[in-house]
């Protein structure tokens, strides 16, 4: 038997889970009780404007780019010294910088594009 609990808060649900696995750690038949343990992983969530994003020249693509590039990093490059190949990567703020526009685009539209991708844009 496996008994799930589902919420949005872990640590509630862990502190949860041992109260349910005291329940019922001496009922007749339980054997192996456990409450596995989860890694928490940190998240963020996007809710896109569509019509908000296009005016500013953004596509849902280039904003899922921008912001997974934000929060896992990307590789951009590599240098070469001597034998060894060290890549080069952004993440973070320096993210916020690297939105561009393959075609050229203007210089307003980059710098919307940064403030919007760094959360400092307001209508």
């Amino acid at each position: 038997m496996v008994v799930r609990l589902f919420g949005p808060e872990l640590d509630r649900l862990l502190d949860k889970a041992h109260e349910v696995a005291g329940a019922i750690k001496d009922v007749p038949g339980v054997v192996d009780l456990k409450v596995e343990p989860q890694v928490l992983v940190p998240m963020i969530q996007i809710r896109l404007k569509p019509e908000t994003a296009g005016l500013h020249g953004l596509t849902a693509g280039r904003i899922r780019r921008a912001a997974t590039t934000l929060v896992k990093g990307r590789k951009v490059g590599e240098v070469y010294e001597g034998q060894k190949v060290y890549e080069v990567a952004v993440w973070g703020r320096l993210a916020c910088e690297g939105i561009r526009n393959p075609s050229g685009g203007s210089s307003s539209t980059r710098r919307r594009a940064r403030k919007f991708a760094s959360g400092t844009w307001r209508r």
